[in-house]
């Protein structure tokens, strides 16, 4: 499941649309790139998102094109398969079409994609029951957030409290900060620091937030 705004709604489709009939067409080729996953990553180093494949439309500010390998890894460790990944804050789509391209989740496989116009935390609670649903959870961070957009802001306590609950699995991204460990520790999730890309910004500055990390996420020192 992909949340985007309504009005972009008819454009996603679009592009669905013009890519189901050049694979049809045998006109839909990705370049070659070598399948990476967590395990072929450091975390204390940039991945190159030269290396994944760029299947989402649109090009957003915080997009998360760095994180497919973990997304790979993470979705690939459920078992059995998830059921649906629930997305509520998707920004470019990124995670969604990976998972759909890759059949790495049975709802968005079987039923292509369902597009919400609604609230991210809504949409949490009415998949909160459901023990096959993995959530993966990108919201307006606590540093950038009012800087980058115009509907910024989220109950950081709530919506970890909430995803505290659900009977499905959990993976959270945000910014690195000592708020968010805190909440995090709290509401007993485990962290790992991680270095998104390549920029002028300071390694380990994302943290991603989850269970059972050990079951897909190589161990370091």
């Amino acid at each position: 499941m992909i949340r985007v705004p309504e009005r972009l709604a008819p454009a996603v489709l679009r592009y669905a649309h013009e890519l189901d009939e050049k694979e049809r067409d045998s006109q839909l080729h990705e370049p070659g790139a070598p399948y990476r996953t967590a395990e072929d990553v450091e975390m204390t180093q940039p991945v190159n998102v030269a290396s994944v494949p760029q299947r989402s439309p649109f090009r957003y500010p915080g997009g998360k094109t760095w994180l497919v390998p973990y997304i790979r890894s993470w979705l690939a460790s459920k078992t059995p398969e998830a059921g649906v990944l629930v997305e509520p804050f998707a920004g470019g789509g990124i995670v969604g079409l990976t998972a759909g391209f890759e059949d790495l989740v049975e709802h968005v496989v079987r039923e292509r994609l369902t597009f919400i116009e609604g609230d991210g935390i809504e949409i949490i609670r009415r998949y909160s029951d459901d023990e096959r649903a993995a959530f993966f959870v990108d919201p307006p961070y606590t540093v950038a957030a009012k800087r980058l957009y115009p509907h910024w802001q989220v109950d950081h306590r709530i919506l970890f409290g909430l995803l505290a609950e659900v009977k499905g699995d959990v993976l959270l991204t945000y910014d690195n900060t000592r708020e968010i460990a805190s909440l995090a520790s709290e509401f007993g999730f485990e962290t790992q620091a991680a270095t998104p890309r390549k920029s002028r910004e300071a390694k380990m500055n994302k943290l991603l937030i989850g269970r059972n990390f050990s079951k897909w996420l190589k161990q370091r020192d």
